[in-house]
């Protein structure tokens, strides 16, 4: 998994863009790494653009992502994450029902437009 951060300019917000496919093991490294620059930055938001990724794991592995890893990782409820994916990719949606089910803020978008205004609404 290729990866670029970018901390927003009023430094409320971090952008990661995903350059690769990735699956359940990527996402739990970067659920870790989402934690660790929450600390480091003191931010709760966050845009993740996987426009030129996909996920590479089944429905089953994205609800046992939530249930198991992120309960082990023990990220902060606050945390409002947007995840912007191309038109075509509908390899994230089931992620939102399961995160949403277990009291998490995120969300997947198509537009960018629409992922920042929803994440600067929080």
């Amino acid at each position: 998994m290729s990866e670029q951060l970018s901390l927003g300019n009023d430094q409320s917000c971090i952008g990661i863009r995903i350059d690769k496919s990735f699956g359940y093991q990527e996402s739990v490294k970067l659920a870790e790494k989402i934690v660790l620059l929450a600390h480091q930055y003191k931010v709760t938001k966050f845009l993740i653009d996987v426009r030129s990724s996909s996920y590479q794991g089944s429905l089953s592995s994205q609800y046992f992502f939530v249930n198991k890893e992120l309960t082990r990782i023990n990220p902060k409820r606050r945390f409002t994450v947007a995840i912007l994916a191309s038109l075509e990719d509908n390899s994230y949606d089931f992620l939102p029902v399961v995160a949403h089910n277990n009291g998490y803020r995120l969300r997947v978008f198509k537009d960018q437009v629409q992922a920042i205004k929803w994440l600067q609404d929080y």
